[in-house]
């Protein structure tokens, strides 16, 4: 690829070019972008710098042999959607496969409105797959200087870029004016400009070549505070102006100063041009278009002789952004709606702009221009830049002067403005239109937004309360839309652990008819499972397991959901199978409808792996939920995505990861919200000092249980029985122990519903029978086939009954269920258990017979597991980047990482190791 070097940000104003005082800065920079990050921000004021160190860093690449493209965030573009991506599209022509030329043309569709790509994900994870591929076998740097003023929707394409280009042929720098990262760009390696020194700031006065007395300089470099952008213009004020008393007067607010002075010198010609090109008409053809019968090339040349503009090429260029402003604020406000009106008139093949201009000119309320600002918004929708979108109906709102229209279009903004993360704001103006409007259709929908939003926050309680009002009042207006929000509620009745009575009740009013929707019947079994998490009804079981498939043509999402549902409910009532087969359509029917439902199927598919502990399908669920929670603003949903790989890391026996993991939920956490999150919280942490420390065990899992011994949770709880027994001996709390099995008994149904609860009891209460009664209720546990749907708890019973059966040197028998247990957890991929039980096995003289295979397994990453086995199916690295967010350059590095490991040399063989593995 031919190396980029136009655009603005490499052509600083001569006087600054030379970098004085910043050596260690750029050589800082140097090193971070070619570092294993590859990745910086640079913070700064303005006039400190940025733009020549980036120049500087770019040269110095190049000349090594770099590709660089560079993209400046532009004031007039930050509410059209994809701008700075769209600039940097076009800068790079050279397109080095036929797979970056492709990815260009639809990234430049997309942009334009012309086609649509599939999802937030899929738009980043195209513009990185375009950049890797554009750097082919070289290295490639992406510039960006007043990251600040870009389009939304392009920072945030650029930072989760940063986030991920680690180790890769990409780089990529941002600079931004403030002196804080911006959310966007939290976690990224930051190098902030401090002032230069004294020493210093004379070099760069000494090279503007203006001749002033000593007393003007010194006056120059205390007033300019190290300040490069300052010592110049500052300097071409004259002496009399240096030694002026204001040393009130702040170093951006002189900057200001200095260029509103050309712009006072200027013809009323040229003022008039300045002004047009200083509200965003900085191309050469729309000023032209703007200024009908006025020649703007003579018009500039005023301006260009005082250095406030340079015309280059068909662009007008301040000499420094702060020279814009400046003259944007000095004209009139006259002065400024004209600009924008002839700026509307010259986009006429612009719809977005035009829109815009014709906002920033308008002075009340206006329903031509907040229809035109919506449909705006409804194409920024379309390009899945929420952010612009939301921007644009909020502008539309305040334009609209009909009261009812104005509601709506403030339902239209909550809609859109919800993955812009502005959580607090939007749930602040739902409530100011529920309290406020007439209309009981706008109020059910903003209570419902209020609600949703809530959901996505650790308040679980607010929002379950929230929720209870919104079923209330959408009964009232619409049955199906009141069995959506009760599935909500009743997720958030089992998150929270509160009381189900509102919730069944609600089952009961709505009723059942008999042609309800398909949906309706699939909340129904929903909410009933998940508002009584301990129970295990016949009649919903039997209505689980006998669902048959929806005749065609009923609508792929109606499918999907319908499966979503089903499947979460088999989840909650211990049919593993069957919710994984449920889910697992779900995700195929959603995925390609691109549905907003993707996140719930991916909890549940997360927790579906765990509780089968099949370890591999838990970890690329929660993987890709936290990608999307990521996007979304989700801290929930986020938080529920790294418990999963927390407990993953902890059977794994990755044991400061998992304590990590689950520290970053912890930090988070409102224990009187999220009960069903601090009791998964608590048992992966509870996991990671398996073997190592059962005091520490204890710690975590006596507190999912009241202190009489009680279950906090109807079904987490009893999954955490088993482990809090066991720690609880291994701590000589036998009296404890006895505590919480009664405790649990007593809040089960007698006999316990269900072959899961009835493991569970029994290998509670093995644990603690006296020796006659150990066999008996051990074999209760070990030889019932239905137990095999949980191999993690069997296997443990297995390890727990061969221990106690080698203690009473009944070696043959103890070898039998040590065995059994090794292998399970071989197979599973619990280390920590693995050593224990090879350990046993090892004192009863049995051999361990471990399985190359699993263990070869265990030794790949995550990610280099998820991939290989999508790989074995028989898809190219385009296709696996696909199905997993990742670009087919960092599939092949996974892949060439794993083989080594597998012993494997070609992709057809890939096959036979997993398969072998799943046996």
């Amino acid at each position: 690829m031919t190396a980029v070097t136009s655009g603005p940000l490499l052509q600083p104003s001569a006087e600054v070019e030379r970098l004085h005082g910043r050596e260690a800065e750029l050589a800082a920079l140097v090193g971070l972008v070619t570092g294993p990050a590859r990745s910086a921000v640079l913070l700064g004021s303005p006039g400190e710098g940025k733009t020549a160190l980036l120049s500087a860093l770019a040269r110095r690449l190049r000349g090594e042999g770099w590709s660089v493209l560079v993209v400046s965030g532009r004031v007039a573009d930050r509410a059209v959607p994809l701008a700075g991506l769209t600039e940097l599209l076009l800068l790079a022509r050279s397109p080095t496969s036929s797979l970056a030329s492709e990815l260009r043309m639809r990234l430049l569709d997309h942009a334009r409105g012309e086609r649509g790509v599939a999802s937030v994900l899929g738009l980043r994870l195209d513009v990185l797959t375009w950049l890797e591929e554009l750097a082919g076998d070289g290295r490639l740097l992406v510039c960006v200087d007043d990251a600040q003023w870009l389009d939304p929707t392009t920072l945030q394409v650029l930072t989760f870029l940063a986030h991920r280009v680690a180790g890769g042929p990409v780089s990529v720098v941002l600079a931004a004016r403030t002196e804080r990262p911006r959310a966007e760009l939290q976690g990224l390696p930051v190098l902030a400009l401090r002032p230069i020194d004294d020493q210093d700031a004379r070099r760069v006065v000494a090279d503007v070549r203006v001749d002033l007395p000593e007393q003007a300089v010194r006056a120059l470099v205390a007033r300019a505070a190290g300040n490069p952008l300052a010592l110049v213009e500052l300097a071409r004020s004259g002496p009399e102006a240096l030694l002026a008393e204001d040393a009130e007067t702040g170093v951006p607010e002189r900057l200001e100063q200095a260029f509103a002075a050309d712009l006072a010198t200027l013809p009323a010609a040229t003022r008039q041009v300045v002004v047009l090109a200083s509200a965003g008409a900085e191309d050469m053809a729309v000023l032209a278009r703007s200024s009908p019968g006025a020649d703007v090339v003579d018009a500039l040349e005023p301006a260009e002789r005082v250095g406030l503009v340079r015309v280059r090429g068909q662009e007008v260029r301040f000499r420094h952004p702060l020279a814009r402003q400046a003259v944007y604020a000095g004209a009139t406000a006259a002065e400024r709606a004209r600009a924008h009106r002839a700026l509307a008139a010259a986009y006429h093949d612009d719809a977005d702009r035009r829109a815009w201009h014709r906002a920033a000119s308008a002075v009340g309320p206006d329903e031509a221009v907040a229809a035109e600002l919506a449909a705006a918004a409804a194409r920024a929708t379309d390009r899945v830049a929420y952010a612009e979108a939301a921007r644009a109906l909020r502008r539309a709102v305040e334009l609209t002067p009909d009261p009812a229209v104005r509601e709506r279009r403030v339902v239209e903004l909550l809609q859109v403005g919800t993955p812009t993360g502005q959580l607090t704001e939007q749930v602040g103006l739902a409530r100011r239109v529920r309290d406020e409007t007439a209309d009981p259709a706008v109020r059910a929908a903003a209570q419902q937004f209020i609600a949703s939003t809530l959901s996505r926050t650790m308040d679980q309680q607010a929002a379950r309360l929230a929720l209870e009002d919104a079923v209330a009042q959408a009964a009232v207006l619409d049955p199906v839309a009141a069995w959506a929000s009760l599935t909500s509620l009743a997720s958030l009745v089992y998150q929270t652990a509160a009381d189900p009575t509102v919730t069944l009740g609600w089952v009961e009013k709505l009723g059942r008819a008999e042609d309800e929707h398909p949906l309706v019947t699939a909340s129904r079994v929903w909410v009933r499972a998940a508002a009584e998490p301990a129970r295990r009804p016949p009649d919903l079981l039997e209505e689980v397991a006998r669902a048959a498939p929806l005749p065609p043509p009923v609508p792929p999402v109606v499918v999907g959901l319908r499966a979503m549902l089903l499947g979460a409910a088999a989840w909650l009532l211990d049919l593993p199978d069957l919710a994984a087969a449920h889910l697992r359509e779900a995700r195929r029917v959603l995925e390609r409808e691109n549905s907003q439902e993707l996140v719930p199927i991916l909890v549940a598919l997360a927790q579906v792996g765990l509780d089968a502990t099949a370890l591999d399908d838990a970890e690329e669920a929660a993987r890709l939920l936290l990608e999307l929670s990521e996007v979304g603003a989700l801290d929930y949903q986020r938080a529920v995505a790294q418990h999963a790989l927390a407990a993953v890391a902890a059977l794994r026996g990755e044991r400061e990861e998992a304590r990590d993991l689950a520290a970053q939920v912890w930090s988070r956490l409102d224990l009187a919200s999220c009960t069903a999150l601090e009791i998964g919280v608590r048992a992966a942490v509870a996991d990671s000092w398996y073997g190592q420390d059962d005091e520490a065990r204890w710690d975590q899992l006596r507190a999912c249980f009241d202190l009489d011994g009680a279950p906090r949770h109807g079904r987490l709880s009893v999954r955490a029985l088993v482990p809090a027994v066991s720690a609880a001996l291994g701590t000589d709390r036998a009296a404890d122990a006895r505590r919480l099995v009664d405790g649990v008994r007593r809040a089960l149904a007698e006999p316990p519903e269900g072959a899961y609860q009835t493991m569970v009891l029994a290998a509670a209460e093995a644990l603690l029978a006296d020796d006659p009664e150990v066999d008996t209720r051990a074999r209760r546990v070990v030889d019932d086939p239905r137990h095999a749907r949980w191999p993690l708890e069997l296997a443990d019973a297995r390890l727990a009954y061969g221990r106690w059966l080698r203690r009473r040197r009944r070696f043959p028998e103890a070898r039998v269920q040590l065995l059994g247990a090794l292998q399970a957890f071989e197979r599973i991929g619990a280390r920590l258990r693995v050593e224990a039980a090879r350990e046993e096995l090892g004192r009863v003289g049995g051999t361990s017979s471990s399985s190359a295979d699993a263990a070869t397994w265990s030794s790949l990453t995550g990610r280099e597991r998820q991939v290989v086995r999508l790989a074995a199916t028989g898809l190219t690295n385009r296709e696996i980047g696909e199905a997993v967010f990742l670009s087919p350059r960092t599939v092949g590095v996974h892949l060439y990482n794993a083989f080594p490991k597998l012993g494997v040399t070609a992709r057809h063989q890939l096959a036979a190791v997993v398969a072998r593995l799943d046996r």
